[in-house]
């Protein structure tokens, strides 16, 4: 271990990993952490290579590791790096966008499967491959969720790097036959990846504005101005982050 400019550089084994979209939140999270019973060996580490800040740490004598990311490409550079700490499963938590106006902003949505929409899972594997989460993984984590108070739904993602260009009929459409419930820009390709490795997935996300919904004077998919954003999605987060930590003691 060494440091430069008080940041800790470190590199450390993991046995499970979390991707959270959000770069701001890796700072909630530690916050979180050092409150959080059950955690020790917590450190914010410095990687000069990768130019990232990332989370070490023990929670019940399992060993995690927190990374950030938010597109595609850079959510597999996650997997990537968790898979050099010896991760065995991963976790993206983050926000989306619903695909129905009949789902409530703030809705936990867990990822079963997503459609790929962007470029860098075919790196990978060719769109034949389906991006499929782990099923005993998700479902503990919607255990954990249900146990605090929060009764999540389970559908497809929609995974696309054209964040400003999406079809809001494709949309629907994939709504209405698919069970698309939420377009984001990381979960199809982080299932598709960490499969590829063998590696268990999941991922839960938190819609914060409906992509079908048409609005007056502004792109859709904007978070209702009525709101703040971070006092809004922050706790949801952290909910998210307790129920993944506590699923994967029971893997």
């Amino acid at each position: 271990m060494e440091s430069i400019d008080n940041e800790i550089i470190i590199e450390r084994k993991a046995d499970c990993g979390i991707i959270i979209e959000k770069g701001y939140a890796l700072d909630v999270a530690y916050e979180h952490l050092k409150k959080k019973e059950g955690v020790s060996n917590l450190v914010k580490s410095l990687n000069p290579i990768w130019g990232e800040h990332i989370l070490y740490f023990d929670y019940k004598n399992v060993p995690f590791v927190i990374v950030s990311a938010k597109g595609s490409s850079i959510a597999v550079n996650a997997v990537e790096r968790i898979k050099r700490t010896g991760g065995k499963c991963i976790t993206l938590i983050g926000t989306c966008g619903s695909t129905s106006e009949d789902i409530d902003d703030g809705t936990y949505i867990l990822a079963k499967a997503g459609v790929r929409d962007e470029g860098t899972s075919v790196g990978y594997l060719d769109l034949r491959c389906p991006a499929l989460a782990d099923n005993v993984l998700t479902s503990l984590i919607k255990d954990k969720l249900l146990e605090r108070g929060v009764n999540p739904i389970v559908g497809v993602a929609f995974t696309t790097d054209k964040r400003y260009r999406e079809d809001s009929d494709l949309l629907k459409f994939l709504y209405e036959h698919l069970g698309v419930s939420y377009v984001d820009m990381e979960t199809a390709a982080v299932l598709l990846v960490a499969t590829y490795y063998n590696i268990k997935v999941s991922a839960v996300k938190i819609s914060t504005d409906c992509a079908v919904k048409e609005t007056k004077g502004c792109l859709k998919g904007v978070f209702d101005r009525s709101k703040d954003f971070v006092s809004f999605v922050n706790p949801k987060l952290l909910t998210a982050l307790d129920a993944t930590m506590d699923a994967y003691l029971e893997l």
